[in-house]
C-alpha cells in the first residue's frame, strides 16, 4: 500500500532534477541472514520519488582441521604390547546467500539536508552446508590388530525469505556527489527452512593386515527432510547505513 501510494503521489509532476542517478554500498545487519553488506543502486523519477534497489551476494567456505598422533602406551594388567592412535577431526562449512530489495522512495527537504520514507519488497535466499567427519585409528603392537573407526555427517540447510519493509530516515550530502543516510525500518519476513542431513558411519578390526578385512561394517542414512516456517516482526533504529555517489 505505501509503495501504492508513493508511486500515486509521484505521477503529480515528473519534473526533472540535476542527479537522475545514484550508486553506494550499504550495510544493514537487520536485513542479512549471513552478511550485511549490499551494492544501492537509485533512480530518481522527479523531485521527491526515486526507485531503488538493493542488492547483497556473497559466499563463504571454512574448514577446520584437527589431527592428533598419541604416542605410545602400553596395555593394562602387566601387558607387554604397546598400542598407537591417531585421531582426525574436520569441518568444513560453506554458506551462499542472496538478496534483494526493491522499493520507491519519497524525499523533502532543503539543500543539503534531506528526509525520506520508503516501502520495499525483499527476498532472500540462503545455502548453507557443513560437513563433519570424525575418526579414530589404533594399531597393536607386536599383534598386528589395527581397529578403525570414523563417524560424519553432511548438513544442507536451504533458507527462503520474503517479505516487506517500511523505512524512514534522513541524509546529509557530505560533498557536491556524495551523501550518507541512515535509515530506520519495520521489517516483516516470512521464512521457509529445509533441513536434510546425511550420516554415516564405518568399522573395521583387521587382525593380519591381508585384505579383506576381518570385520568392516559400513551404514549410511538419509534423514527425512525437516522444514520449517516462521516469521519475523521487528523494529531497528538502525535499519540501513548508505554512502552513496550522485550523477
Amino acid at each position: 500500500l505505501l509503495i501504492l501510494f508513493l508511486y500515486c503521489l509521484s505521477l503529480g509532476g515528473m519534473k526533472a532534477q540535476s542527479n537522475e542517478w545514484q550508486i553506494g554500498v550499504g550495510i544493514s545487519p537487520t536485513l542479512s541472514m549471513s552478511d550485511p553488506w549490499y551494492l544501492i543502486l537509485k533512480k530518481s523519477l522527479n523531485t521527491h520519488i526515486t526507485l531503488r534497489a538493493g542488492l547483497g551476494i556473497s559466499s563463504k567456505k571454512s574448514r577446520d582441521y584437527n589431527q592428533y598422533i598419541g604416542p605410545p602406551l602400553r596395555r593394562e594388567n602387566g601387558d607387554t604390547s604397546m598400542y598407537f592412535f591417531n585421531y582426525n577431526y574436520e569441518k568444513i562449512t560453506t554458506r551462499n546467500d542472496y538478496r534483494l530489495f526493491l522499493g520507491l522512495e519519497r524525499n523533502f527537504g532543503v539543500q543539503n539536508l534531506r528526509f525520506f520514507t520508503s516501502g520495499n519488497l525483499y527476498f532472500g535466499y540462503l545455502l548453507s552446508e557443513e560437513g563433519l567427519d570424525e575418526g579414530i585409528y589404533y594399531a597393536y603392537n607386536p599383534a598386528p590388530y589395527t581397529q578403525f573407526y570414523d563417524v560424519g555427517t553432511f548438513d544442507r540447510i536451504q533458507t527462503w525469505r520474503g517479505g516487506f519493509i517500511l523505512s524512514f530516515g534522513v541524509g546529509y550530502d557530505l560533498f557536491k556527489n556524495t551523501s550518507i543516510a541512515v535509515e530506520a525500518g519495520l521489517n516483516y519476513f516470512r521464512n521457509f527452512e529445509k533441513f536434510e542431513r546425511q550420516s554415516f558411519h564405518v568399522f573395521f578390526d583387521d587382525y593380519d593386515f591381508i585384505p579383506p578385512v576381518d570385520n568392516a561394517q559400513f551404514i549410511s542414512s538419509d534423514h527425512a527432510p525437516a522444514k520449517h516456517r516462521t516469521y519475523d516482526l521487528l523494529f531497528s533504529l538502525v535499519n540501513l547505513v548508505t554512502l552513496q555517489y550522485h550523477w
